[in-house]
């Protein structure tokens, strides 16, 4: 089946494909692949945060910790609008800002 490359079905899957390429430290390719993300619509608070984690987890290799540490700032602020503010995922969050 073929999406709209906007379409927000997309987000999990390139999300899956940018964590594995940042684990595999092929980090030109998993902020390709974020740059893809970034162009999806995004309609749900816990899709935003976990763009933003993977966005801040980028830049902070790239060591564009101001950048990294803005993204973790809308992270935790989209977790909280998903009602997902006091979870695991959240606190995962706060370990990671440069």
């Amino acid at each position: 089946m073929a999406y709209p490359p906007d379409d927000e079905s997309l987000f999990w899957p390139l999300q899956f494909l940018a964590s594995t390429e940042f684990e595999q430290r092929n980090i030109s390719r998993a902020a390709q692949v974020l740059r893809k993300m970034k162009r999806l619509r995004l309609l749900h608070a816990d899709e935003r945060a976990a763009l933003h984690v993977m966005a801040g987890i980028v830049l902070q290799t790239q060591r564009r910790n101001d950048e990294a540490e803005h993204e973790y700032v809308m992270a935790l602020r989209s977790w909280t609008n998903a009602g997902r503010g006091d979870t695991p995922d959240a606190g995962a969050v706060l370990t990671s800002a440069p």
